[in-house]
């Protein structure tokens, strides 16, 4: 855990280094869109790929090219082995901090961030075992505008602490008054 939060130490500081340039900006800081997350796909070692859902949020821009988003997230799954069904369910709430680089129409990004997930791990026979943990994350993707109050993202989140297990997310964002990454 302790190299965990080196990693994130150095890589938020060197987001705040790269923005340093920009005096003029002034943050934006609101609630400025938001999607609803339908099947998405968590990849679990062991469990496979599992459906989910959730809802995001963007929570504006701490500078020109630094933006700030979270959300809440639920998957669920289930395996057969030893003639015993596990189910393994996660609800997550979590904070992102992205660096965002806008080329043209797209607006690729990578982001680090924190949540708390909490486990529920469920035996056919057996006792259940539950877990909360604070999760440092890892994201990349890239946004792209279809329409004036509305963008597509494509996304993947990987929690440093289980490099096995993924999410893969593509979203419809529904942008909130006049602010939004594509203008």
């Amino acid at each position: 855990m302790r190299r965990t939060a080196i990693i994130l130490i150095t890589l938020l500081f060197a987001f705040l280094t790269a923005q340093e340039s920009e005096s003029k900006f002034k943050p934006n800081i609101g609630l400025n869109s938001v999607a609803g997350k339908i099947g998405m796909l968590y990849v679990v070692d062991g469990y496979g790929i599992n459906p989910g859902f959730g809802l995001w949020a963007d929570f504006g821009k701490l500078s020109e090219n630094l933006g700030l988003d979270g959300g809440i997230e639920y998957w669920f799954g289930s395996k057969e082995e030893a003639s015993q069904t596990t189910k393994l369910s996660n609800l997550a709430i979590y904070l992102t901090v992205r660096l965002d680089f806008p080329i043209e129409k797209y607006t690729p990004f990578l982001g680090v961030g924190l949540g708390v997930d909490m486990y529920s791990k469920v035996p056919e026979f057996g006792a259940e075992e539950k877990r909360t943990t604070l999760e440092p994350h890892i994201d990349m993707g890239t946004r792209y505008p279809i329409h004036q109050k509305m963008d597509i993202e494509g996304r993947i989140k990987a929690n440093f602490s289980d490099w096995t297990a993924y999410a893969l997310y593509v979203s419809a964002i529904f942008k909130l008054g006049e602010t939004g990454t594509a203008e």
